[in-house]
């Protein structure tokens, strides 16, 4: 099959953002976070398996900070970043040098990074350097440029060229599109195109729009969320948004779990039978808790997956492959 006739398949796109503890900006809530993030490369070690099981290609948006080990080797690059952008990175690296190595490793993760690179068909791709919020008033393009570039470096360290970005937050800042081009990511995930799932300047309403969400995971509100690529704007990276959040398990929303993946299957399977893409992300640490259930909803997924696969030629990519394909078909 050439690559003009591939590129008319459904697709199953699958990312996952590794932040382990540099996504808490709320302190208050550390302590509550630390048991799960503990056992976050544990479920991350066994997402791998499934993948591996499954043939299933996915991207691993990581924070740069997690490809250090320990504190002084982190705060090397931290110390390149923008001085106003990254005090209260600076400042908990600091601290952390006066901890020990069981704190490290809710902040630090080189192994299982190493063991997501060899892991076939799996992309590493940037989540910022340290957690960046683009969206955050005290950010300016200099800072966020800083954070790209220090990203770049931390990871080619490790052997591994950053292609594709994911947002701290999926808080997007549209200014800042053309610094990813300009700084060679060609792909970044965008958001659903629902006023539910953009990143909102009054406070007030943001009540109202996590309701709705809660709600459109279990029923369709919003839509399936699926599509086909379209052209970026010049100087932009290929957008490659969101179509669902992969909600874990909890002993509160377990006895809606049919509602839930109902949703899924419906969205998985228009996505093959209309030749679109369907964009699946998640966590690894949100499956930390109910480990066993979380793994088994997730192989729901990939079985009915695979028998789409079947019936439609639907296949799966990360984020690295499908802008390859692209670009390879839109350069000619």
């Amino acid at each position: 099959m050439n690559k003009a006739n591939s590129a008319k398949r459904g697709t199953l796109l699958i990312s996952l953002d590794l932040e382990l503890l540099w996504g808490f900006r709320d302190v208050s809530v550390l302590d509550r976070r630390a048991q799960r993030m503990k056992e976050a490369p544990q479920a991350a070690l066994a997402l791998l398996e499934l993948f591996k099981k499954y043939d299933i290609h996915a991207t691993w948006a990581t924070v740069g900070l997690l490809h250090s080990a320990h504190p002084q080797h982190a705060l090397s690059y931290a110390n390149k970043l923008d001085p106003n952008s990254s005090l209260k990175t600076l400042r908990l690296l600091e601290e952390l040098k006066q901890s020990d190595s069981e704190r490290h490793a809710l902040y630090f993760a080189p192994e299982l990074l190493h063991e997501i690179k060899k892991t076939r068909g799996q992309e590493i791709a940037s989540h910022s350097f340290c957690h960046f919020d683009a969206l955050d008033r005290g950010h300016h393009p200099k800072g966020f440029e800083a954070d790209l570039q220090v990203a770049r470096e931390i990871a080619k360290a490790q052997g591994i060229h950053l292609g594709s970005y994911v947002f701290a937050f999926n808080r997007i800042n549209s200014e800042y599109l053309s610094l990813l081009k300009h700084n060679g990511f060609n792909s970044y995930r965008g958001t659903e195109k629902s006023w539910a799932y953009r990143a909102l300047k009054d406070p007030l309403l943001v009540p109202a729009q996590r309701l709705y969400r809660l709600v459109d995971a279990h029923l369709n509100l919003s839509g399936f969320h699926n599509y086909q690529l379209l052209q970026p704007r010049d100087g932009e990276p290929l957008n490659l948004p969101a179509s669902r959040f992969l909600r874990p398990i909890t002993s509160i929303n377990r006895p809606f779990q049919r509602l839930r993946m109902r949703r899924i299957h419906q969205a998985l399977e228009n996505a093959a039978r209309s030749n679109k893409i369907f964009h699946l992300w998640w966590h690894p640490h949100n499956f930390s808790e109910n480990l066993e259930a979380n793994l088994e909803m997730l192989t729901e997924v990939l079985r009915q997956f695979k028998k789409l696969e079947k019936s439609y030629q639907i296949r799966s990519m990360n984020m690295s492959e499908l802008t390859r394909e692209y670009l390879d078909l839109h350069s000619r």
